[in-house]
């Protein structure tokens, strides 16, 4: 009984599943102050993610366009790992052309050094947004099964 309420509800229960995602990385990111200049551009993409995947679930004639929307979005966690990056390779030059004998210097440079961006988290962006397009053509074929049998 469980078994069938879980396969008769299954793209509403992994639509829950993308839209909790992308919230708690919103939150996470709204928490550690990720929201200035190009940072937001992680934070559109979390509301974003939770509008199609709600979208998802009503819009059920959308959900081709959904689809195709979610995998431009996954694009947003591949530019932020190559910000990232960017920025770690940055960093690690940075502190490696500073001279030994100016320690308030060295103090800076060894602390940015231990603050580094998190390279792989941005493609939890990635991941979310192409699980939501996976969600998003099985719904739309399921939808699509039951319209043949009617």
């Amino acid at each position: 009984m469980l078994a069938n309420s879980l396969q008769k509800n299954s793209a509403t229960v992994l639509y829950a599943f993308v839209a909790l995602g992308f919230a708690f990385v919103l939150l996470e990111l709204v928490i550690m102050g990720h929201t200035r200049g190009g940072q937001l551009l992680s934070v559109i993409a979390c509301v974003l993610g939770i509008i199609l995947a709600v979208a998802g679930l009503a819009a059920t004639n959308l959900r081709k366009v959904i689809a195709i929307v979610f995998v431009v979005l996954a694009l947003a966690g591949l530019w932020g790992f190559l910000v990232h990056s960017g920025a770690r390779s940055f960093r690690k030059n940075a502190v490696t052309s500073v001279q030994v004998g100016d320690d308030r210097t060295l103090q800076r440079a060894i602390s940015s050094f231990s603050n580094l961006p998190p390279t792989l988290a941005p493609l939890i962006l990635s991941g979310l947004s192409l699980f939501g397009a996976a969600v998003t053509m099985m719904a739309r074929a399921g939808t699509r099964m039951e319209t043949a049998r009617v």
